[in-house]
């Protein structure tokens, strides 16, 4: 039932996005080839259990030494102020606070080497659209969701809460990566947008060589850290200069790719 389930969304989000960038596409050039992304939102469904678990064993420790209760019932209900919030308070805050670490995070993916190389799989797609927000390795899905979700319980979101932040920032993120040039107008000071984030993935323009546009959905972030960039002109150049990927998908599970010549 779950596959079944799964198969649906990947239908419903290929009609969806298929009709608006057939509608308003950024870029009119065609994707050479799908199946290597279709295969990355295969194996991310297949693994999704596995980083969960792994992201949970990463909490324990940590949780343990804030005296926090590790019993389900007790982190539903979550503790201090925080859970005393109204529910939509507390997810609007619960993105908040999850996406802020998510952009420091990834800061730290585009400059630590080690990261960079495992983050490399993400940035390695050369035609940008919805599909390719699915091309992610599972370590990076971990480096990525332990560090939030560990703020957020100890600043007492409810695990429901907590629960409710990663499916929502996903689905954003799927949107981001779409083949449009949507800007919103004076809404792009406000949510992070394809048109921001496809400039993320561009070829980094040399005053910003570590990239630029890190935030999944608030952009106040990089307006703070000073790595918010988005010309009047749309980004056309993606994928990774420095090392040499492979379009198969288990080169770039074992991370097999050299620096390029």
């Amino acid at each position: 039932m779950a596959g079944l389930r799964f198969v649906i969304a990947l239908v419903v989000l290929a009609v969806v996005f298929g009709l608006v960038e057939r509608r308003w596409p950024a870029s009119t050039s065609r994707r050479a080839r799908w199946g290597l992304d279709v295969g990355w939102w295969v194996l991310g469904r297949v693994v999704d259990p596995l980083v969960k678990a792994v992201v949970g064993l990463l909490l324990v420790g940590p949780l343990v030494l804030a005296g926090l209760p590790l019993e389900r019932e007790l982190l539903l209900q979550g503790h201090g102020w925080v859970a005393t919030l109204p529910a939509p308070l507390q997810l609007v805050g619960a993105l908040f606070v999850a996406d802020g670490c998510a952009t420091l995070l990834h800061h730290v993916h585009h400059r630590w080497r080690p990261m960079w190389r495992v983050h490399t799989v993400h940035h390695s797609s050369t035609h940008l659209d919805w599909l390719a927000a699915g091309r992610v390795h599972p370590l990076n899905e971990v480096a990525q969701r332990a560090p939030g979700a560990l703020v957020l319980l100890l600043l007492g979101f409810d695990l429901t809460v907590v629960a409710a932040v990663a499916p929502i920032l996903t689905l954003w993120a799927v949107g981001l990566h779409a083949n449009v040039d949507w800007r919103l107008g004076p809404l792009r000071y406000v949510v992070a947008t394809p048109a921001f984030h496809r400039w993320h993935h561009a070829h980094p323009p040399a005053d910003r060589p570590h990239g630029c546009n890190f935030a999944g959905l608030f952009p106040v972030f990089d307006l703070i850290l000073g790595s918010y960039y988005l010309p009047p002109e749309p980004a056309t150049s993606f994928g990774v200069v420095d090392l040499d990927v492979p379009e198969r998908l288990g080169a770039q599970l074992l991370l097999r790719f050299p620096p390029r010549a």
